[in-house]
C-alpha cells in the first residue's frame, strides 16, 4: 500500500502546523483508515479485473489486448511482497491507462500496441537496493519475449529520484506526448511524461532471478 497510497497524516503536515495537527488529529486518523481500505479495495478490484486471465492460466506467454502480468518480488523468510510492477499492452498514444480517450474517427489511423510498464512499487523498507531497477529489466525481459523491441512507461514529472533511475536505465523522455491540463485535472491525477526505451536482446540471456 505505500508504494500507492498517499497517507493523509503525512500530507496534513505540509499544511498545517503542529498545534493544528494536534487538534485535526483524531479526524484526520479516521479519514486516514477510511481511505486506506477504499484504496486497498479499489486497488485489488482493478488489478483482479486486469489480471483475470493470467490469474486463470498462469505464465509469462504474451496474451490478448489488455491482459497484464504483474511480476513480484517477495521476501522469501516471510513471504512478504516488497515489490511490484505491472506489464500490459497499450496504445502508443502517450496516455496513461484510465485516462479520458475521446473516440477516433474510423479513418483515422491507430497507433500501434506496445509494451507498457506501469504500477512500480517497493516497499518503504526495501529501497535504496535497487529493487525498482530489477523490477523494469524483468519487465524488458519478457517484452522481448513477447516480441516487443520497444518498452514505454510514464513517470511522475515531480518525482526527480525516479527520473533519475529511468535515465541511468536509458529510457528517454517524450515532451510532446505531455497531456494538456483538462486531461490531468479530469484524471485527478499528477503530471507524468511518456518515456521510451529501445529493447535489445542480452547475449548472456534473461535477467536472473534474484531473491529478496
Amino acid at each position: 500500500m505505500d508504494g500507492f497510497y498517499k497517507d493523509i497524516l503525512t500530507l496534513a503536515k505540509e499544511e498545517f502546523t503542529e498545534a493544528e495537527m494536534e487538534t485535526l488529529r483524531p479526524v484526520l486518523s479516521a479519514l486516514n483508515g477510511a481511505f486506506m481500505r477504499l484504496t486497498r479495495f479499489t486497488l485489488t478490484f482493478e488489478a483482479r479485473k486486469r489480471l483475470a486471465t493470467r490469474l486463470e492460466l498462469g505464465g509469462l506467454q504474451r496474451g490478448a489486448i489488455r491482459d497484464a502480468l504483474m511480476l513480484v518480488l517477495q521476501e522469501r523468510a516471510t513471504g512478504a511482497i516488497v515489490g511490484v510492477a505491472e506489464l500490459s499492452q497499450q496504445p502508443r498514444d502517450g496516455r496513461v491507462p484510465g485516462d479520458v480517450r475521446l473516440p477516433s474517427m474510423p479513418w483515422a489511423s491507430q497507433p500501434p500496441w506496445v509494451a507498457y510498464v506501469s504500477n512500480l512499487a517497493v516497499s518503504k523498507a526495501w529501497r535504496g537496493r535497487k529493487l525498482g531497477s530489477l523490477l523494469v529489466a524483468s519487465c524488458e525481459q519478457v517484452a522481448l519475449r513477447w516480441g516487443f523491441d520497444e518498452i514505454y512507461l510514464h513517470a511522475a514529472t515531480q518525482q526527480e529520484q525516479l527520473l533519475r533511475m529511468y535515465d541511468k536505465l536509458n529510457y528517454d523522455a517524450l515532451p510532446s506526448f505531455d497531456q494538456p491540463a483538462w486531461v490531468l485535472m479530469v484524471a485527478g491525477r499528477e503530471p507524468t511524461r511518456y518515456h521510451r526505451k529501445v529493447l535489445r536482446a542480452s547475449v548472456s540471456g534473461p535477467a536472473p532471478i534474484v531473491e529478496a
